[in-house]
């Protein structure tokens, strides 16, 4: 997994760059079957006038073949929204993943009671 990170409106310091790759370690064990998978993720300090106080975003794209994962968290403090934002990626790739082992039992589900309905024999 190849990864880029981008920062706004805050400087990228030794350790939350640490934190960061050590929290993107589960991200990593879920994509062994996609090597060629880029993860950009953005973090910024946002300063919209209605907001008050520090808010921090994490902002994780994932993009691959046969792949494409965004998610988007604000947060109070800029290790909480990394946190937030790594759970919510890696429950989206775990709902993707499991809707595609479903989708492939129960076609194996099918082929097996065709199977199991035909008979060589009868000539038909």
């Amino acid at each position: 997994m190849q990864l880029q990170i981008k920062t706004t409106g805050l400087t990228l310091t030794p350790d939350i760059d640490s934190y960061l790759r050590k929290k993107l370690v589960a991200i990593e064990k879920l994509l062994v079957e996609h090597p060629t998978a880029h993860l950009f993720v953005e973090l910024a300090k946002a300063s919209g006038h209605h907001e008050k106080g520090n808010i921090y975003k994490a902002e994780f794209t994932l993009r691959g073949p046969a792949l494409s994962h965004r998610a988007v968290v604000e947060a109070a403090a800029l290790l909480e929204a990394i946190d937030l934002g790594k759970d919510e990626l890696v429950e989206e790739i775990r709902s993707a993943k499991d809707k595609r082992l479903a989708v492939f039992k129960r076609g194996a589900q099918k082929v097996k009671e065709m199977l199991h309905r035909w008979n060589p024999w009868s000539g038909e």
